[in-house]
């Protein structure tokens, strides 16, 4: 799609605001979403963390988002530090809560990439954006890039991360290191080199690094859902259980323990199986009460259900303009 076609299309909104407005539903729309078993959502909420701490984080991510597009638009660097701009902005909205980390995480570098691809004159399908995301990850992204996301990191300051010991523990520099900064710019790592060592346990880093295979599986099964007539929110619960059934989620890994992981797995493959024609089934909402209970919390899964469907508002966007 040509930016003049999106431009015609947009009543008068320019391209940087259309893109990133369309990526920004997805953290909005994914806390909506009810009842996600051991998520926050519209009618639960957790000790630390409100339903409306996420809508406000996805304004921040909005603004980030449009930075970051301009950015690539304009082939300058700084997709970590955007990140940390989300992360620090929401913090601030949300008084000091960790909201926005994952999704930062994985949609930055997709608003960045849709920047720098629209400059030269088209805006590719979801699968080349992911694809293409990917490689400005591996080609382009910088030390200082890592450094802004150590920064975002530390500024989040996810208790998982803080309490329990690292899985790439002497892979990479101790987050927590007063000297990070120095050891990063010593070691010659870049972002995507945290990304990379960090995916051998973590969802969110290996969907950066591997082009995005699940969140592109969430957009095509919430399409093909909603060609069916499914209803939204019933669409996005079961697509947010297939991909809890498709393997364990790595925070709850992390946090509570192979056993949780896999018992959340079995479960959410046995809802699926369940009769969905009018509406969410009960043992849904059984599950979410066991999850909410024992603190399980498949954040990770949730991350990648949001950036699904930002890449399903991507596609909307981008297939009005083609029209």
């Amino acid at each position: 799609m040509t930016q003049d076609k999106l431009l015609s299309m947009s009543s008068g909104k320019t391209i940087s605001e259309l893109i990133p407005l369309a990526l920004s539903l997805g953290p909005a729309l994914e806390v909506s979403g009810y009842p996600k078993p051991g998520n926050v959502h519209r009618l639960r909420d957790q000790p630390d963390k409100r339903f409306e701490d996420f809508l406000a984080s996805s304004h921040a991510m909005l603004i980030a988002m449009i930075k970051a597009f301009d950015d690539g638009l304009h082939l300058r660097g700084g997709m970590g530090r955007h990140v940390f701009s989300a992360i620090k902005l929401a913090n601030t909205l949300t008084d000091g809560r960790n909201t926005c980390l994952g999704t930062a995480t994985l949609l930055i570098p997709i608003a960045y990439t849709a920047g720098v691809l629209s400059k030269e004159g088209d805006l590719p399908e979801c699968d080349d954006l992911v694809t293409e995301t990917t490689r400005v990850l591996m080609d382009h992204s910088t030390v200082d890039d890592a450094i802004w996301f150590y920064r975002a990191v530390r500024e989040a300051n996810p208790r998982y991360v803080r309490d329990t010991r690292s899985p790439i523990e002497g892979l990479l520099p101790d987050i927590w290191s007063p000297s990070f900064a120095e050891e990063l710019r010593t070691g010659n790592i870049r972002l995507w080199d945290v990304l990379k060592k960090s995916s051998l346990w973590d969802l969110v880093s290996r969907e950066c690094v591997s082009g995005y295979p699940e969140s592109l599986w969430v957009s095509r099964t919430l399409s093909k859902l909603r060609e069916k007539g499914w209803d939204w929110n019933v669409a996005v619960v079961y697509t947010y259980l297939g991909l809890l059934a498709k393997r364990e989620d790595s925070l709850v890994f992390r946090k509570n323990g192979a056993e949780a992981a896999r018992l959340i797995r079995d479960m959410a493959s046995k809802a699926l199986a369940d009769d969905w024609e009018k509406g969410v089934p009960a043992s849904v909402w059984s599950m979410d009460r066991y999850l909410q209970e024992k603190g399980w919390n498949p954040g990770a899964t949730a991350d990648i259900i949001a950036t699904g469907i930002s890449l399903y508002y991507y596609e909307k966007v981008v297939k009005s303009g083609s029209s």
